[in-house]
């Protein structure tokens, strides 16, 4: 082999190679969630064009269905996932059968009962803001009632999440957390002056909310009254989404540009760990707390339309494996 072909060799490798090895990647555009199943044994991640599920150990394929949609939520105990696509809302199947679409649009981020047995969503209707809830079995309208007046909301797109006992519902809307129990609002606190908020997760004792764009907002704690003035990390990062860890919910992970961020509620510089050149889109723990998993996006200095699920330990933050599709 002559010195010419050694330096075209060398030249291809590093001009070709990086980009064959950036092709095998978890989704064909930008991630925009993921969850863990109840047992922690499946990993669902969901983009604009399909969803996936990964078997968690073997970090296996287990089933793809299309189209995709911007959330997915395990469905209590069960295998099941639901999804949300534009407005509309669907049942799926960890198989990657379609169970059910159900006939109303939601605006919002549709809530699940702690009980799995329903759903919640808000819909504009004349003068209010109705709170639906549906049963997630037959698809039926259990109940519809006044969220608040319509006047009170710049939109119909809430955040939504219950408590663990489901004795409250928490509502994020232009910048304002709202408490609702027994259908009651029952506290009120203006979260963000910018109405930014993209993250809303509620644990036993503590909730943690996101705000994105530059200089943007995380907060954390029990009490949404000093949340702001106590637990408020502000900076020049972007934060894309929130969750509490399991085991320890004064510890609040944070997906941010290429970075993991892991909060506490005591004031001081978060802890953190590269995840590689892609934008942080989304991010779960595992129910057993030992596990981060991120769902990212693109940069500009990408030049394929793909992007990975990556799974971290939840201790030390090290990459554990990459969700990877078979080879086709």
């Amino acid at each position: 082999m002559n010195n010419l072909m050694r330096v075209c060799i060398a030249l291809f490798c590093l001009l070709f190679l990086p980009v064959f090895a950036q092709a095998q990647m978890s989704h064909p555009e930008q991630v925009e969630d993921v969850a863990f199943s109840a047992d922690g044994k499946l990993l669902a991640s969901i983009s604009a064009t399909e969803l996936k599920i990964w078997d968690v150990e073997s970090g296996a394929l287990v089933s793809t269905f299309s189209p995709g949609g911007g959330r997915v939520q395990f469905i209590g105990a069960t295998s099941d996932v639901l999804i949300q696509i534009g407005r509309v809302v669907q049942r799926v199947s960890a198989k990657g059968e379609l169970i059910r679409t159900y006939e109303k649009s939601s605006a919002s981020t549709p809530a699940i009962t702690p009980d799995a047995s329903a759903f919640v969503i808000t819909e504009p209707m004349g003068r209010s803001i109705d709170l639906i809830s549906i049963s997630l079995e037959t698809g039926e309208i259990i109940e519809r009632k006044q969220l608040l007046p319509v006047l009170q909301a710049k939109s119909a797109d809430f955040h939504l999440a219950f408590t663990r006992d489901g004795s409250s519902l928490y509502a994020i809307n232009s910048g304002e957390l709202r408490i609702f129990t027994g259908g009651e609002l029952v506290k009120k606190f203006l979260v963000d002056e910018k109405d930014l908020v993209n993250a809303l997760v509620i644990g036993k004792t503590n909730y943690a909310y996101a705000t994105k764009y530059f200089n943007g907002n995380v907060a954390l704690g029990g009490d949404p009254a000093k949340a702001n003035s106590e637990y408020e990390t502000s900076g020049i990062h972007q934060y894309f989404d929130v969750a509490l860890n399991p085991l320890d919910e004064s510890i609040m992970a944070v997906a941010s540009y290429t970075d993991i961020l892991l909060y506490g509620t005591k004031k001081g510089k978060p802890r953190k760990a590269k995840t590689g050149k892609e934008y942080n889109r989304c991010i779960a723990y595992s129910p057993d707390g030992k596990f981060i998993a991120v769902g990212m996006g693109l940069t500009r200095e990408q030049k394929t339309k793909e992007s990975a699920v990556k799974l971290f330990s939840a201790d030390k933050l090290k990459l554990v494996k990459v969700f990877l599709p078979p080879k086709e």
